[in-house]
């Protein structure tokens, strides 16, 4: 190999390896810090752990941490759409999946499991990014 050959050889083992880097980061450093507010009105829900009533959540994801976690916090809306904000009622863990582009709404995906039960699987928030996957 040539000197010449042997340069070009590094600096393009070094574009690689900054590519390399650049993608892994952007995939742990995906865009999630709105929040939202849902209104489950049909029925309770589980979220992890944690039975929801009836009602209007604020959530908002929090990885501040090693985990991503979506928080759940208890909201009143009036009828001009304002929201009040109470305290936290479920913190639950979550993946988060690249949607391409940003939400134009939040919304939560519900379903039934075998039991009857009513879980909500996925949240995506409105200018974010990504959906939040539950496990």
């Amino acid at each position: 190999m040539t000197k010449r050959t042997r340069q070009l050889a590094l600096v393009l083992a070094l574009i690689l390896v900054a590519g390399i880097w650049l993608n892994a980061r952007e995939a742990h450093t995906l865009p999630a810090s709105k929040t939202g507010v849902i209104g489950l009105t049909s029925a309770d829900h589980w979220v992890g752990g944690t039975l929801l009533p009836n009602g209007y959540y604020q959530i908002r994801c929090d990885h501040s941490g090693v985990d991503h976690e979506l928080v759940f916090r208890k909201a009143t809306v009036d009828h001009r759409g304002g929201e009040r904000v109470g305290g936290e009622v479920a913190r639950v863990k979550c993946k988060m999946e690249d949607l391409g582009q940003k939400a134009e709404m939040t919304t939560a995906f519900t379903a039934e499991d075998e039991g009857g039960k009513r879980k909500i699987s996925a949240i995506i928030v409105r200018g974010e990014r990504v959906r939040h996957i539950f496990n």
